[in-house]
């Protein structure tokens, strides 16, 4: 009985604190961009990354590797 009685005020202080959450993420929460650019070692590092990944030679051997564990599970 006590819970529907304070319903509407829970409902509220839920979508309260739901609004408030979007407003961070939207905000003020730093991209995965930068996070990734902090990992490799700052932004010369994160464009020589950029690079590797983006090399014919790299996405080729990912392409075989992935191809290789999927026949392993014989999946075609």
């Amino acid at each position: 009985m006590k819970i529907t009685k304070h319903f509407d005020t829970i409902l509220v202080i839920i979508l309260a604190l739901n609004a408030i959450f979007l407003l961070y993420i939207s905000f003020f929460k730093k991209d995965a961009v930068s996070l990734e650019i902090m990992k490799s070692g700052w932004s010369e590092n994160f464009t020589l990354v950029q690079q590797l990944y983006q090399h014919p030679s790299y996405v080729a051997q990912q392409k075989d590797w992935i191809q290789q564990g999927l026949e392993s599970l014989w999946v075609k």
